[in-house]
């Protein structure tokens, strides 16, 4: 239970980061001549846009985040920056692909053009987005296990531990000690019964 918490706490967080980065290119682009002329072409109204790369980068900065702090040590890069990156790689590819591509832009009269500019636009709010969760997460939780690990009972470590040398030395000698109260035991019992008999 404290382990779901945990990863859900941590990837709101790193949602939001991530969230706030998207936005913020989103915002820088979107005051360009060229994202103006995107917007003129695809007929994009200007505030309705800014409130959807908002919910975009909510939905692509949870699936980010979710899948790097679940599949942290499946991801084949070793620093949190790049493994973040390389899953907004693939989120890029998604949205790309996902609204239909080249497809989508034949109502205007430069499918080539505007595709590449929705996907340059694209892997600057992604490729920002990926930035900011992996630099959050390198410096907030980089020390922090992914998963709350629970300790093992102790009976369980002695089963695992028989053939660990020190391990055997020290039941030897619990062995011995236990001989040692047994006999002594035993001769105390005996001598309190000869002392029964000669009383009798």
């Amino acid at each position: 239970m404290k382990n779901s918490k945990g990863i859900w706490k941590k990837t709101v967080v790193l949602t939001l980061v991530g969230d706030l980065a998207f936005w913020l290119a989103n915002f820088a682009i979107s005051r360009t001549s060229i994202a103006a002329e995107y917007r003129a072409a695809m007929s994009i109204s200007y505030y309705p846009m800014l409130l959807e790369s908002l919910i975009g980068g909510l939905t692509i900065g949870f699936g980010v985040s979710y899948s790097l702090l679940c599949f942290f040590d499946r991801i084949p890069v070793k620093d949190p920056i790049l493994k973040s990156v390389t899953l907004s790689a693939a989120a890029l590819v998604i949205v790309t692909i996902l609204p239909g591509g080249p497809s989508s832009f034949y109502a205007t009269n430069n499918v080539v053009r505007y595709f590449i500019i929705s996907t340059v636009i694209n892997v600057i709010r992604i490729l920002a987005l990926g930035l900011a969760i992996g630099c959050v997460y390198k410096r907030k939780y980089k020390n922090m296990g992914h998963f709350v690990v629970a300790a093992r009972p102790v009976g369980l470590d002695e089963g695992h531990n028989h053939g660990i040398p020190g391990h055997k030395s020290k039941q030897m000698a619990s062995i011995t000690s236990i001989r040692k109260a047994t006999g002594n035991f035993a001769r105390s019992m005996d001598c309190l019964f000869e002392k029964q008999k000669r009383k009798v």
